[in-house]
């Protein structure tokens, strides 16, 4: 059996500490695991891939910091992947390692 994933968002104050559940608009955001989280310069944060347990994600969701707005979905030509790290450099999100179901070699 497989545990369910949280698919929930919840961010807290700093000053505060107080937990809420964050509400997105927008493009349903998958549920999962072993995904990145990136932030970029201009205020989004970019979430990558990750897995429910039996399927590899390749979708990227582009989501307003100020509005909670997932504006754009993206899905890519390579496979999925989970347990990565990604980064915002200059404007482009790099990803570094993680599982696959079939590695290739190459991204």
């Amino acid at each position: 059996w497989v545990l369910p994933s949280c698919s929930s968002t919840q961010s807290t104050g700093m000053t505060t500490l107080k937990w809420e559940i964050v509400t997105f608009t927008g493009n349903v955001i998958e549920g999962g695991y072993g995904h990145s989280i990136s932030i970029s310069s201009d205020g989004y944060l970019y979430i990558y891939g990750g897995c429910d347990g039996f399927h590899y994600f390749n979708t990227m969701n582009k989501i307003s910091m100020k509005t909670w707005n997932n504006s754009t979905f993206y899905r890519h030509d390579f496979q999925g992947r989970y347990r990565h790290e990604s980064v915002d450099h200059n404007g482009m999100i790099m990803l570094f390692g993680g599982g696959c179901p079939k590695p290739t070699g190459v991204v």
